[in-house]
């Protein structure tokens, strides 16, 4: 009974203070429908976790961010941080490539092997802003030769850029 009592009182405490964070903390739906409300977004192309190793969010961003890449009602690509934490403000950043998501997933699919990437997969597209999952991705990839650190991975094609490039990593392009 004694044992009982201790892991009581062990675990409730843990499991209240798992359940306020929890709620003090974006989901990706909620990232999703906050970037859409706040940037009159008509379409969201990716939704996709960062890490708190982001050197594209900024410095006041706590803990990670979320990252939404959608469309405005201008028809313009926009791309959001949402902080994971509820406290902070979702803000726009610039995109980080020369070229815009879509004209990037254009040149994915220009491959020989035809269409690799459609509109209905960019749910399955991670923004990657770590050395370490990059190198865990492809670990050939020479990181000191990044523009900046952040990749594109579908599937296993993995998209960064190298002086001003963008490169294609995967079956069918660079190796």
């Amino acid at each position: 009974m004694k044992n009982i009592g201790l892991f009581l009182l062990l675990v409730v405490p843990f499991l209240l203070i798992t359940a306020c964070t929890m709620k003090e903390e974006n989901t990706s739906e909620e990232a999703k429908q906050l970037a859409t409300k706040e940037f009159d977004l008509v379409s969201v192309y990716v939704v996709s976790a960062g890490t708190s190793a982001s050197e594209i969010m900024s410095e006041t961003t706590k803990r990670y961010p979320i990252y939404v890449l959608g469309i405005s009602e201008e028809n313009e690509e926009v791309f959001i941080v949402v902080p994971v934490l509820k406290s902070q403000k979702a803000y726009k950043i610039d995109w980080p490539f020369n070229k815009v998501f879509t004209e990037i997933i254009d040149e994915l699919n220009s491959s020989e092997k035809g269409t690799i990437c459609h509109n209905e997969d960019f749910n399955e597209i991670n923004f990657v802003d770590s050395t370490e999952i990059m190198l865990d991705y492809y670990q050939e990839l020479e990181i000191e030769e990044l523009d900046f650190l952040f990749m594109i991975n579908y599937r296993n094609y993995y998209i960064v850029q190298i002086d001003g490039e963008i490169v294609i990593y995967g079956e069918g392009f660079t190796e």
